[in-house]
C-alpha cells in the first residue's frame, strides 16, 4: 500500500472513531439510568401577582458537580405514532412563552456531595397580559467537576475524553387571571392484540390553562360488571395522543364496553392546589374479545 493510501486510510479511520467519540458523548450525556441530581419541586406553578417561586436543586451523589440552568419554551407532547418528547421551540415567537422573562438566581453553581442549593426563579412578565397560562422549561444541566473520563486513544496518539451530563427538564407555569382548562376526545380505538388490549386516543385541550388529571380505564362485561381497571397520569398542553396496553388475562371472550373517565381531582403527584379543575369527561367504545 503506497503512503498516500496509507494516509487516506489513516484519516478516513481517524474521522470513525472521532463520530463515535461524538455519538458516545451525546447517548450518555442524555440517556443516563442514574441521576446524581434532583429538584423539588418537579413541577413549577407561579400565579400572578406573586413574581418569585424556589426550585432546590440536591446532588445526591458524591462527587462536586458544576449545575446550570436555562430558560427555554417547551412542554409535553406526542408525535402521530404517540411517542411522548418534549417540544423545544427556540424562537421565541409563540404568544404563550414565558421563557424570555423567566430567570434563575444563581444561574450557576457548584455542588459538592450531599449538598443543595435553593434557586430562586423570578418573572418579569410583560404588561397586558391577557388571562390565561404561560409556559417554559426550566433546563437543569450539571457535570463532573473532576477531569474528563478518558477513552481510547485516537490513532494520532491525541487522548480523547467525555463529559457526562445530566439534564432536567422541569415544567413551568405563569398563570393570571381566570383559568379554564379540559379536553376533547377526537378519537377512540380499541384493539386485541395476543395477551393485551391495546387502546389510543388522540386529545385536544380547551380552555387557556393546559389540562392536569388523570384517565381511568374500565372493561365492563355484559352484566355491567366492571373486570379491569387501570389510571394514569394525562398532561395535555395542546394535542396529545395516548397509547394504552393493558394486559387481558383471566378476560373471557365476549362483548365489553371499554370506557374512559377524565379528571383533574384525583392527580396524586401535583399538589391539589395547583390543579385547574374541570367537569370529568367521559367517552367509550365496543370491544369484542374472540
Amino acid at each position: 500500500m503506497g503512503k498516500r493510501s496509507e494516509n487516506r486510510f489513516f484519516m478516513k479511520n481517524t474521522k470513525k472513531l472521532l463520530i463515535k467519540i461524538v455519538f458516545l458523548t451525546v447517548f450518555i450525556c442524555f440517556n443516563l439510568l442514574h441521576a446524581d441530581i434532583q429538584t423539588s419541586p418537579n413541577f413549577l406553578f407561579l400565579e400572578s401577582p406573586h413574581r418569585s417561586t424556589p426550585l432546590i436543586v440536591t446532588n445526591t451523589g458524591t462527587d462536586e458537580r458544576e449545575v446550570w440552568l436555562d430558560i427555554k419554551f417547551g412542554y409535553e407532547t406526542t408525535s402521530d405514532s404517540g411517542r411522548l418528547y418534549i417540544f423545544i421551540d427556540s424562537s421565541g415567537n409563540s404568544e404563550l412563552s414565558a421563557a424570555s422573562w423567566v430567570q434563575g438566581f444563581p444561574r450557576r453553581f457548584i455542588l459538592g456531595g450531599g449538598e443543595s442549593q435553593t434557586v430562586r426563579l423570578f418573572v418579569s412578565p410583560p404588561s397586558g397580559l391577557v388571562d390565561g397560562e404561560y409556559w417554559a422549561r426550566v433546563m437543569v444541566t450539571s457535570k463532573p467537576t473532576k477531569k474528563l473520563q478518558r477513552v481510547e486513544s485516537t490513532p494520532t496518539g491525541v487522548r480523547q475524553g467525555i463529559n457526562i451530563l445530566h439534564q432536567l427538564s422541569l415544567p413551568f407555569h405563569y398563570r393570571i387571571g381566570r383559568l379554564t382548562t379540559g379536553i376533547i376526545v377526537n378519537s377512540l380505538n380499541a384493539e386485541i392484540a395476543d395477551t393485551s388490549i391495546n387502546l389510543s386516543m388522540n386529545l385536544s385541550k380547551t380552555g387557556n390553562a393546559a389540562y392536569w388529571g388523570s384517565r381511568t380505564i374500565r372493561v365492563i362485561d355484559k352484566s355491567g360488571k366492571t373486570v379491569l381497571t387501570k389510571t394514569k397520569n394525562t398532561g395535555v398542553y395542546t394535542t396529545l395522543t395516548t397509547l394504552d396496553r393493558i394486559g387481558r388475562g383471566g378476560i373471557l371472550p365476549g362483548q365489553y364496553t371499554v370506557e374512559v373517565e377524565f379528571v383533574t381531582e384525583k392527580r396524586m403527584d401535583v399538589n391539589k392546589t395547583k390543579l385547574v379543575r374541570s367537569n370529568p369527561i367521559h367517552t367509550s367504545t365496543t370491544l369484542i374479545i374472540p
